[in-house]
């Protein structure tokens, strides 16, 4: 397998850093609108990861079902659930950074299957 770090590169700034950098102009420079559409963002981004799993567990339903009796779900589940615990207690004092420590250390590497060997970078 190979793997292109300009196409990697292309679409972190695409769907990352340029959505992140126009939000932190309009908050820095449009304090009351960006406190005024935060709410509808949220719902909005909720809607949508609540669809793309939907979505995507639709589109898999098959190897759903394949995992079903392994108990890879469940195990699943607990590396997750481990992940937020480590990442919540390791966040310190705020609430707000140990949300997003414990978050962040939950969904690491989710997509990750075990026993698979990283792509070599040209």
């Amino acid at each position: 397998m190979t793997v292109n770090p300009a196409q990697i590169a292309q679409s972190l700034v695409v769907l990352m850093l340029l959505p992140l950098a126009i939000a932190l102009v309009v908050k820095a420079r449009y304090e009351v609108v960006a406190a005024r559409v935060k709410p509808w963002l949220d719902w909005l981004s909720n809607i949508s990861l609540i669809l793309l799993i939907g979505l995507i567990t639709a589109a898999n339903y098959d190897k759903v079902l394949q995992v079903l009796g392994t108990r890879g779900i469940l195990a699943g589940f607990l590396f997750i659930a481990f992940g937020f615990g480590v990442g919540w207690l390791l966040g310190g004092t705020s609430t707000d950074i140990r949300r997003v420590l414990a978050l962040g250390t939950a969904q690491r590497n989710i997509a990750r299957r075990p026993g698979r060997r990283k792509p070599k970078l040209q």
